[in-house]
């Protein structure tokens, strides 16, 4: 498990990451490959203390990188997973966390609040914030960090890496309010 992390990802091989890239059009970058290699997802812990967390808003939030197979490990297809929408946290614990789960909720279906497919979302930090891992230009690799709780709205984009490597290199330092 790499440091910062309390739990992983289903483990995978470069297979399933070769199915995925078909699957949403676009190459990862070597270094998020190497992540769903190594770790494939999971939750870290938040780096604020209690006392800390008590007196910004109320309690410490984990942070849940998304993991390839996910919902396979519950038991389900990608598909069907996102079918279910929110109710499946509590039918197939997990299983809302699969990164192809994830990449079908936020693409949606054209709708102008879904995010574009060059933005893959791989994240949820803070308040259930996206980040999100942009695959094509300007800035292919760049990591994202979205605000906006109602769907994809550009101006509420900020980049908080320039690749996923910074991002978890830097990501103690970072504050995500």
């Amino acid at each position: 498990m790499l440091s910062g992390f309390v739990s992983r990802g289903p483990i995978i091989g470069n297979a399933e990451i070769d199915a995925f890239q078909r699957w949403c059009g676009f190459d990862l970058p070597p270094e998020y490959r190497q992540f769903l290699l190594e770790q494939n997802g999971g939750e870290r812990a938040s780096v604020q203390t209690l006392e800390e967390a008590l007196e910004a808003d109320g309690w410490p939030r984990e942070h849940r990188f998304f993991s390839l197979n996910a919902a396979a490990a519950a038991g389900l297809s990608a598909e069907d997973a996102a079918a279910f929408g929110n109710e499946i946290a509590e039918a197939w614990p997990g299983a809302q966390y699969d990164l192809e789960v994830q990449t079908r909720w936020h693409r949606g279906n054209g709708d102008f609040r879904d995010y574009p497919p060059e933005l893959l979302p791989v994240a949820l930090v803070y308040h259930h914030d996206l980040l999100l891992l942009r695959l094509a230009e300007p800035h292919p690799g760049a990591v994202l960090y979205a605000w906006d709780p109602d769907g994809y709205c550009e101006w509420h984009l900020g980049e908080v890496a320039s690749s996923f490597a910074e991002l978890l290199r830097d990501f103690e330092s970072h504050e995500w309010a």
